[in-house]
């Protein structure tokens, strides 16, 4: 399938990515500590629940955005796909969402580790076979459908970007030395999230995988006399980074995968019941 280049230069679409950074860094990476901050009213959802909600619709407008922004300078979009990609990732973050406050809560109330699976908490395992199978079922929901139906559409929709970013190796760039640094500083800080999202979701093997991918197309570019311009080069940058550092934590846990909260909270004393 042929894909088309933009017809003008692209500048660096500083204002998204901000907006992504923030969905990043406050609404989903500062939930643990807001729920830690602002416990929950029982019954009702916490801010931190509220965060998460936020999470998608942010996540949504941003890439809609920069798609619409391509467009406009030429590309070839996907809108059928986009849009149906947009869909699954939002029904997996719903999923997410409810199974995580509720997974989280069950588990806070009755004391025990927490961030672990069900068969591995002494505490519930106690409580009977009824409540461990609404245990288990909610940690399934949490920790793997609703993460692969949420990170494997936004892999995609990556790609299907960075796919939208080429240009002729030779045209001006319209960038500045500035758009260049700050483009390398938000490439840093959503690398470093890559990661964490990575290990602490368990889908670093679809960060690995989307990582080889976009790979792939630098060099399909080159032998094509195209490059990325510097959207695509901030995400290929960002996702090599995360690459990086997760090969750096499966060394550094000797190929065991565990997430950053899992470790933190090892050192833990277990919560009081409520």
């Amino acid at each position: 399938m042929t894909i088309s280049t933009p017809s003008t230069p692209r500048r660096f679409e500083a204002d998204l990515f901000g907006l992504l950074l923030l969905q990043c860094y406050v609404l989903d990476y500062a939930r643990p500590i807001v729920n830690a901050i602002v416990p929950a009213s029982r019954g009702w959802p916490g801010a931190a629940d509220w965060m998460h909600i936020l999470a998608p619709v942010v996540l949504s407008v941003v890439f809609l955005k920069l798609f619409e922004r391509a467009a406009a300078r030429g590309a070839h979009v996907w809108q059928t796909l986009t849009m149906l990609l947009l869909c699954v990732m939002c029904v997996g973050q719903g999923i997410h969402i409810s199974a995580d406050s509720i997974d989280g809560r069950m588990q806070m109330r009755h004391s025990g580790p927490i961030d672990v699976p069900p068969s591995d908490n002494p505490v519930v395992q106690a409580l009977g076979e009824p409540l461990i199978e609404i245990f288990d079922l909610a940690y399934v929901y949490d920790e793997c459908i609703g993460h692969w139906m949420w990170y494997a559409p936004l892999f995609v929709i990556v790609l299907l970007y960075v796919l939208t970013c080429r240009e002729p190796s030779g045209s001006r760039s319209a960038s500045s030395s500035r758009a260049n640094l700050l483009a390398a500083i938000v490439a840093a800080l959503l690398g470093v999230f890559w990661f964490y999202a990575g290990i602490e979701g368990g889908v670093w093997p679809g960060t690995v995988g989307l990582t080889a991918l976009l790979v792939v197309v630098v060099f399909a570019n080159r032998l094509q006399g195209l490059r990325l311009d510097i959207n695509g080069r901030c995400f290929v940058a960002s996702l090599l980074l995360a690459t990086v550092l997760i090969a750096a934590w499966a060394v550094a846990f000797d190929g065991n995968m565990p997430g950053a909260w899992e470790v933190w909270l090892r050192n833990l004393p277990p919560v009081d019941p409520a």
